[in-house]
């Protein structure tokens, strides 16, 4: 289990220890519970899922985030291998809207999750199956 750490405009994944909670994590400057620092750094790639969080999704799996980028450089950077992590986007249903911009870079996610329910993106470049 690990979960994202902003290192300035990088994200790296930081390990919890069993049985701590990302809730009970202390707030970054952003205000995000994140594990600390001294926390061994986990290859993201070696995941076995990665869920990426949304401001909105659209059905197609494109993504709308805060402007940072550090989603969709770990998304291009794990849909190129072959032995990608599963990747499912996270949203409420209000976030699920019908189409997004899209820029060039922008990786589509080809699961999300919307209120508990999982369904498959159209036309995402990895289609890992959840077991």
């Amino acid at each position: 289990r690990a979960a994202p750490v902003l290192v300035g405009k990088k994200m790296v994944f930081r390990a919890l220890d069993d049985g701590i909670l990302l809730e009970d994590c202390p707030a970054d400057p952003h205000g995000i519970a994140s594990p600390p620092l001294s926390a061994p750094v986990v290859d993201a790639a070696e995941a076995s899922a990665i869920l990426v969080p949304a401001i909105a999704y659209d059905r197609l799996g494109h993504r709308l985030g805060s402007g940072g980028g550090c989603y969709a450089r770990l998304l291009a950077s794990v849909a190129a291998d072959a032995d990608a992590p599963l990747v499912i986007g996270l949203c409420r249903r209000a976030q699920l809207v019908d189409e997004l911009p899209v820029a060039p870079f922008d990786v589509p996610v080809p699961w999300i999750c919307v209120g508990g329910e999982l369904f498959q993106a159209v036309g995402a470049p990895f289609n890992r199956k959840p077991l």
